[in-house]
């Protein structure tokens, strides 16, 4: 059975090639257009070398060699842009072709297709990892446990069945990448920022999901009979994963004051939610998803927790000694690694989680009778996990919008069938004067999204004619950003970007990402 399977990024997407960008080497960064170009060497020492051949300058920096007028997109010495810039000397790569181009690697949605397939037989009881099959060191911690749950060896493991295709790989022009900084915040003092390459929220990839019908005919010989059940309810098992996930992110990010993360995982649940009984998922994957979203480790028992982190040294500070122990009392991880968001006092604020994406599935063409069956097969056998808390399916109720009233518009009792009376003049009254009402003071920052009548000055990031969409103060634009139509915006100045602009808020629309689009008129 083979999916067309449209991916969509509702963070930032990290997932790194191990190789380190350098300032004024690889990329140079100038805040005055908040872009960062990253450099082609060979075509900039090339340059360099035919113009002033013996007195080339050959051990200066790549950017070092170019004038301003060069960094550009579709400049012959850039390689590709990204949005944002930076004073960070280093940068991690994002991975990319051989072109340049972005894409998704089928390799690393399967490894996070399997970790949610393993989380569910352990959650389910389908699977049971014991504590004394763990591996010697922390990177073959599962080991002994896959092979018990999906083969014994890479000859008869079940996942040789489930094949993920990379993705197509976007263009250079527009870029899809941005720069992203990111900070492990603990709820104390957030840790040194690094700087990503990362796939902007809501690019788009498209793969495909193969589940190889020929391989799954031979279940009984290679010990699938019952296991290849996962991977018929491989859309059902990722949903309900994600959404218990969800749950427990919501629950930390909300007790650390995480205001940013929480905000995003409450629309995020309402998101999954929705998807129940649809062929999409969501799932996180990349840089940033950390122990919690890379392994089972928030899955398993607290007895199981706690022997992994007494046998590996979980949550180690990198200066404790020898004799360190973990203090099995404290809940782990303790951290999270968001985007960090820059504040005008103090240190950054932490913001959204990265990697998370939206997973919409398609047949490629019609089902087989025998996969018919394995479905209904697989839709029988299926063990729902438990539901989540009533006090989150509580708070997932959204606000109610009341729309502002308009003025033109005739109530009930204001329509009559019946003609008019004549009505005598009366001689004109003089009416005292009064006073227009006060406009609502400005709103510095917020930490939840506007309601209707707020007002605020938003920062101008596309301008299409009179049409602006502006940064929100305080919010991510992950989470909420500023929409003012060409019709609500009465001024005849031309607004570019980066300008500041006074916004009230006369209606809100959320996105199938859950990003909510707060509707603005100029004011």
């Amino acid at each position: 059975m083979k999916y067309k399977v449209t991916v969509e990024t509702l963070t930032p997407l990290h997932i790194g090639t191990g190789t380190d960008l350098l300032a004024k080497f690889d990329y140079v960064s100038r805040p005055s257009d908040r872009m960062t170009y990253v450099l082609d060497q060979e075509a900039v020492y090339a340059d360099e070398l035919e113009r002033n051949g013996a007195t080339a300058q050959l051990n200066k920096p790549a950017g070092a060699l170019l004038s301003s007028e060069n960094w550009r997109e579709g400049s012959p010495f850039v390689r590709y842009t990204l949005h944002g810039s930076t004073t960070i000397e280093r940068v991690h790569e994002q991975i990319k072709d051989a072109h340049g181009r972005c894409y998704l690697p089928g390799s690393s949605l399967k490894g996070a297709l399997r970790t949610a397939i393993m989380a569910y037989a352990i959650r389910s009881g389908e699977f049971k990892p014991q504590g004394e099959q763990l591996g010697p060191r922390s990177e073959w911690a599962a080991q002994q446990w896959e092979h018990d749950a999906f083969g014994r060896n890479s000859n008869y493991d079940l996942l040789r069945a489930l094949q993920v295709a990379d993705s197509g790989a976007l263009p250079t022009t527009p870029s899809a990448l941005e720069l992203c900084s990111a900070r492990v915040f603990t709820g104390g003092e957030p840790s040194i920022p690094v700087e990503v390459e990362a796939v902007r929220k809501g690019t788009t990839f498209q793969t495909e999901i193969t589940i190889d019908e020929l391989a799954l005919k031979y279940a009984p010989e290679l010990d699938w009979e019952d296991r290849q059940l996962w991977l018929t309810n491989l859309i059902e098992i990722l949903q309900q994963t994600s959404r218990q996930r969800i749950e427990e992110e919501l629950a930390t990010t909300s007790a650390k004051g995480f205001e940013e993360a929480a905000i995003f995982y409450k629309r995020l649940m309402a998101t999954a939610e929705a998807l129940k009984g649809k062929s999409a998922a969501v799932i996180q994957l990349g840089w940033g998803a950390g122990w919690t979203g890379m392994t089972v480790g928030g899955v398993l028992t607290k007895e199981l927790q706690d022997r992994a982190r007494q046998k590996y040294k979980l949550g180690k500070p990198q200066k404790a000694g020898r004799d360190w122990e973990p203090d099995l009392s404290k809940s782990f991880p303790k951290s999270r690694s968001l985007r960090a968001i820059p504040s005008s006092v103090g240190d950054d604020r932490p913001g959204l989680p990265l990697g998370w994406m939206l997973l919409v599935f398609a047949p490629a063409g019609q089902p087989s009778p025998e996969w018919v069956a394995l479905s209904r097969k697989a839709k029988a056998a299926f063990k729902p996990l438990a539901d989540q808390s009533v006090a989150i399916k509580q708070s997932l109720v959204p606000p109610t919008v009341e729309p502002a009233p308009s003025p033109v518009e005739p109530t009930p009792d204001s329509i009559s069938t019946k003609p008019a009376l004549p009505v005598r003049p009366e001689p004109p009254k003089s009416k005292p004067s009064v006073p227009k009402p006060a406009a609502r003071p400005l709103i510095p920052t917020f930490a939840e999204v506007p309601k209707v009548g707020d007002r605020f000055k938003g920062e101008v990031f596309d301008a299409q004619g009179r049409a602006l969409q502006l940064l929100i103060p305080g919010l991510d634009d992950t989470v909420a950003y500023a929409s003012i139509a060409a019709e609500d915006n009465d001024s005849s100045k031309k607004f570019k970007e980066g300008d500041s602009v006074v916004c009230e808020v006369i209606g809100l629309e959320q996105e199938k990402s859950g990003c909510w689009r707060v509707k603005c008129r100029r004011g």
